[in-house]
């Protein structure tokens, strides 16, 4: 059947008959649900089997290589992989490089005055429902861990329970502990992998949260807009604009400029 699939594939690209890339679909498609449908059958052969050496070479195969503690210079300039002495140099390391922001360093925005204000924000139902189901599963969980496949495959079952959990922490300003705490994992940049200064740290946060988080900043980044409160120069951070949108709206001031003068 593979072979036919990629025959139907050839047939295709030479004639560039729809018909044939029809074919070609939904012989790929038929051919994607049988083998779903082996795989699975296989692997309920081999968890019903005896052959015990069969399952777990099959679970292997699936499972990412060996975890093994980092390696790193400690201050007696000496290679050690003790979990607690690798995890408190880390420590150290991040945090002489995290900034404490202050109210001071905001800039004075110059904005109009707007003639509503955003009282609460709201949580719907379809709304979270709807992101839980988008979430990649590949997605690693955060302290809770709650994983993107169960938050994805029960969406329709956790979408009321967390819009009520989301708008008793909005309207109280508690979060959970979970919810406000993230675990640090550090990831090679490059140079010499014994320097703990040549790894940065990403904080792996409970995914419901997020998808709170992102609520949050939808509602606050329409009202934003809706009031324009933000002005158009601004084009970090706004959906629809970047880097590349404000390099060409340069180029095309300085164009004008150039042409005018």
């Amino acid at each position: 059947m593979v072979r036919t699939k990629r025959a139907l594939w050839r047939a295709f690209k030479r004639s560039g008959n729809q018909n044939d890339y029809k074919a070609y679909r939904n012989f790929s498609n038929n051919l994607s649900v049988i083998i779903r449908k082996a795989r699975i059958a296989y692997e309920k052969q081999l968890a019903d089997s005896t052959d015990t050496k069969g399952f777990y070479r099959h679970i292997r195969n699936k499972l990412p290589g060996p975890v093994s503690t980092l390696q790193l210079r400690d201050d007696d300039d000496k290679i050690t992989d003790d979990c607690a002495t690798v995890a408190n140099i880390f420590a150290d390391t991040f945090s002489k490089t995290f900034t404490l922001e202050t109210d001071s360093t905001l800039p004075t925005a110059i904005i109009p005055k707007p003639n509503v204000s955003l009282d609460s924000i709201e949580f719907p139902e379809d709304v979270i429902c709807s992101k839980l189901k988008k979430l990649k599963l590949s997605k690693s969980p955060g302290p809770d861990a709650i994983t993107a496949s169960v938050l994805a495959h029960c969406a329709e079952c956790l979408s009321l329970p967390l819009s009520l959990l989301m708008k008793q922490s909005f309207t109280s300003g508690i979060l959970p502990f979970d919810w406000k705490t993230a675990i640090v994992r550090p990831i090679f940049k490059k140079g010499v992998k014994f320097n703990p200064c040549n790894y940065r740290p990403i904080s792996l946060t409970s995914l419901i949260v997020k998808t709170m988080e992102s609520i949050i900043y939808e509602t606050l980044i329409k009202f934003l807009l809706d009031q324009h409160l933000i002005p158009e120069e601004q084009h970090g951070f706004l959906p629809g604009k970047s880097t590349i949108s404000n390099l060409l709206c340069c180029l095309s001031n300085w164009t004008r400029h150039y042409d005018s003068s």
